[in-house]
């Protein structure tokens, strides 16, 4: 008799729970769905438009066709000017080559 005083509010039964969990789920699909097709109809006739592939295709040409050779050469010049830095501001008595 006690445990039923502290037990608290009783929840609602999971058939309940799960039809109220459906109608939030169809509400949300009949608010989305339309404004998602929407979207994709608009994205699929502005994708299609040849003037914007060609766009795409001169922007890769002229910018992205060659980003790893630039990328590799820019990596290894970065290197070799902070060995150089490095080795500036070692002292010379650590850093000087050992001729024997």
């Amino acid at each position: 008799c006690q445990s039923e005083a502290y037990e608290g509010t009783p929840s609602p039964p999971p058939e309940q729970k799960k039809s109220h969990w459906n109608l939030v789920q169809s509400r949300m699909k009949e608010f989305l769905e339309p404004a998602v097709t929407r979207t994709r109809d608009r994205w699929q006739w502005l994708w299609s438009l040849s003037a914007l592939r060609g766009f795409m295709q001169t922007y890769y040409d002229d910018h992205l066709r060659d980003l790893g050779p630039r990328t590799k050469t820019w990596l290894l010049e970065s290197k070799d000017s902070l060995l150089n830095k490095t080795y500036s501001l070692c002292p010379r008595l650590l850093c000087a080559d050992k001729k024997d």
